[in-house]
């Protein structure tokens, strides 16, 4: 075995340390987040081979805890199996999938006439990562299909979730309960892809900086202020959202599903108008510091964002902002 075959092997195995952290530590729960990181610091440093050896990794050795732990609670073998190959194919999906497209893709590179490396685009990465949304979001609609045969997707799903919120809320009335899940399961499922979307994205940056701080990344940064959509996602988008106001039952229930991961690239294009709009500032840093941390603490200014880049999209704000005296220079 080389040493980068190890070495790939070796961040698989540490994506498995947060989700023991989560079973093991009062709040451990928000070092989930992090599971994804290893695969990027991996594939940005030693390329697509790397990643794919280790999310293989990461999916074997996920299921493998599942398996030992389910079999320790329930002490059948068989069923310990069966939640850790179920956790094999979940994860591969959720996980190793994602970070493989967009490792590989974000790897791309062509040479200019000047001899120069022209990488593959922000706006690009973020149409793969909303195309493995749309992915899971079949994946997801299919589980709840096998799970559920005979309710309505909607119903299963806020079956679910009413679950859910009885273990996090055990001192709600159950009427209350089965009230919330049905509101939020409208648009829960659809929201809930987005921020595991965002979180796999936040990784990529995350293991992008480290990487680079330290001299490891295989391409530099990409420039978000210059990110662009394609022009068919908001036709899409557009006949999207008008199927998920008219269609009645399990169509509608996929259509506004639909909408909100279709929505998730607007709200980085609305992170690249705020990039946009800081460049050439003084405390630029300090500005986007405050920034991403009133966006991770709190949930609304999300929307907003959202907002800004339809807005962006329809009258190109960040172009102006862009085109503004002074604010040429890099980030």
């Amino acid at each position: 075995m080389s040493k980068g075959t190890g070495l790939a092997l070796l961040y698989g195995l540490a994506s498995a340390l947060p989700l023991l952290i989560a079973f093991s530590a009062p709040g451990g729960f928000l070092f989930m987040l992090l599971v994804p990181l290893p695969l990027f610091l991996a594939g940005l440093s030693m390329g697509s081979a790397a990643v794919v050896l280790s999310a293989t990794s990461a999916c074997l050795t996920l299921s493998l805890i599942i398996a030992v732990a389910t079999t320790k609670v329930t002490g059948s073998l068989a069923v310990g199996l069966a939640d850790g190959a179920g956790m094999f194919i979940g994860t591969a999906f959720t996980l190793g999938l994602p970070a493989v497209v967009l490792v590989r893709q974000a790897l791309l590179n062509r040479t200019r006439d000047d001899g120069s490396l022209e990488w593959y685009p922000a706006g690009q990465l973020v149409m793969w990562l909303t195309g493995a949304g749309v992915l899971l979001l079949a994946f997801s609609f299919a589980s709840l299909l096998w799970f559920g045969i005979g309710d309505s997707l909607e119903a299963i799903f806020a079956g679910e979730l009413a679950e859910a919120l009885r273990l996090m809320l055990p001192e709600v009335g159950e009427a209350q309960l089965k009230e919330a899940a049905a509101a939020a399961a409208q648009v829960g499922l659809g929201v809930g892809l987005d921020s595991w979307l965002m979180v796999i994205a936040a990784n990529g940056i995350l293991a992008q900086g480290v990487l680079g701080r330290y001299g490891r990344n295989l391409r530099p940064a990409p420039d978000i202020a210059q990110l662009d959509l394609p022009n068919w996602l908001g036709l899409t988008l557009a006949a999207t959202a008008f199927v998920a106001l008219l269609a009645p039952g399990d169509i509608g229930f996929l259509a506004r599903s639909l909408v909100m991961v279709l929505l998730l690239p607007y709200f980085f294009a609305g992170l690249a108008v705020v990039h946009a709009a800081c460049r050439s500032r003084g405390a630029r840093t300090a500005m986007l510091t405050i920034f991403y941390l009133i966006l991770v603490f709190f949930a609304w200014p999300a929307a907003l964002v959202t907002g800004l880049g339809l807005l962006d999209q329809m009258i190109g704000l960040r172009r102006r902002l862009l085109a503004a005296p002074g604010k040429q220079e890099n980030e």
